[in-house]
């Protein structure tokens, strides 16, 4: 039970600090490379712009006159307003989007269920999908590799390698070393209340490898198709919302376990050994900064991060939150015991009064026939 207690003191410690590290919202100078929001408000003021994509879960978003996202706009189940300027795709699963006078959609509008509000002035150069029954059409969008580019009536500035934007760009690097050591920092205040429960999910891991990666890979692919079809209902959408919020965090909590095992690893190759918080933070700094540089090869370098996450979380959820290990239901080998009769032998009539010359020898061949095997 105090087990139980610390894991839930533990888990909401982490939800703490984590949201307690995160950057604001509010959009800066049009450094970011993207935001993505959950169950809270995003602003893109008047005149700023914002490198990337935004993502919005079970929030609400106000992209304000004179504004620029200078990517993709997806929201679910939350509430979107334009004013401003999206030079991507903009999609909504089960969600409102208000589209006003000044609002520009270089792209196309995809809706999947929910509301969009076009005032007239408002301009949309792709193609407008409102698809009612939530089945998804047979073309997708992956990323600039793999989508079509979409026509547009003006050209949109490039971004270009300046001194000023070097600098900036070497400030962003700067900026993820910065998260990477407050991540480890989490790690390490985690494994100070969750050190067993850890060591249960990275004995999982070692044990079983494979069978992580396929529970983990099957997590990460259908709960969130599945997440999406739930935000379709009003009555189920809350749930959705935070199906969303608790999956990161269960990723992040086998990315911790997985670094517990890079930690001891590190610590083996010194020929000592380190406490599991030691061990966990050390872990973290490591493995998220390979998982950055590896991350950061065009196509093909996002391979080997998500199957550090899907074997994690598959850990995590054999091993049910690392409460227990995981023990595979082996067939039971034990026969059934073997019947045997049961034999009643007759009274004996015993006379108490007789002397040891009187008795007789037993007869075998008196004996009832149910015992003469």
């Amino acid at each position: 039970m105090k087990t139980r207690k610390k894991f839930l003191l533990a888990f909401l410690l982490t939800l703490i600090i984590s949201f307690a590290v995160t950057p604001s919202v509010y959009a800066s100078d049009g450094d970011d490379p993207g935001h993505v929001v959950f169950g809270s408000s995003y602003v893109l003021g008047e005149g700023e712009s914002l490198q990337g994509d935004l993502v919005v879960f079970g929030g609400t978003a106000l992209l304000e006159k004179d504004s620029v996202v200078r990517g993709d706009v997806v929201i679910a189940g939350g509430t979107l307003t334009v004013e401003g300027t999206v030079t991507g795709d903009l999609t909504s699963f089960g969600g409102i989007v208000n589209l006003r006078g000044d609002a520009r959609i270089y792209g196309n509008a995809v809706r999947f269920g929910g509301i969009l509000n076009q005032d007239p002035g408002a301009r949309i150069d792709g193609n407008i999908v409102a698809n009612e029954s939530g089945v998804f059409p047979f073309t997708f969008s992956f990323g600039e590799f793999f989508s079509e580019p979409q026509p547009q009536s003006e050209p949109i500035p490039q971004f270009t390698y300046t001194p000023d934007t070097i600098v900036r760009t070497i400030g962003r690097w700067m900026w993820r070393i910065v998260q990477t050591f407050g991540l480890a920092l989490i790690a390490v205040l985690l494994a100070l209340f969750m050190a067993k429960p850890m060591n249960r999910v990275a004995k999982t891991v070692t044990d079983h490898t494979a069978l992580s990666l396929g529970l983990g890979a099957l997590t990460i692919l259908v709960v969130p198709v599945l997440l999406i079809f739930i935000a379709f209902t009003c009555i189920l959408a809350p749930v959705s919302v935070l199906g969303f919020i608790a999956l990161p965090f269960l990723i992040l909590y086998g990315w911790f376990s997985l670094a517990l095992l890079t930690g001891n690893l590190i610590a083996s190759l010194f020929k000592t050994k380190w406490v599991e918080p030691l061990s966990v933070g050390i872990g973290t700094l490591v493995l998220s900064l390979v998982a950055w540089l590896i991350g950061s090869v065009p196509c093909v370098g996002w391979i080997i991060p998500a199957l550090f996450a899907s074997i994690g979380l598959g850990a995590v959820l054999l091993s049910k939150f690392g409460t227990q290990l995981y023990q595979p239901q082996a067939a039971s080998q034990t026969k059934p015991p073997v019947s045997q009769k049961e034999y009643h032998l007759p009274p004996l009539d015993i006379d108490e009064s007789a002397q040891p010359e009187d008795i007789q020898p037993l007869d075998i061949d008196e004996l009832p026939p149910e015992l003469d095997d």
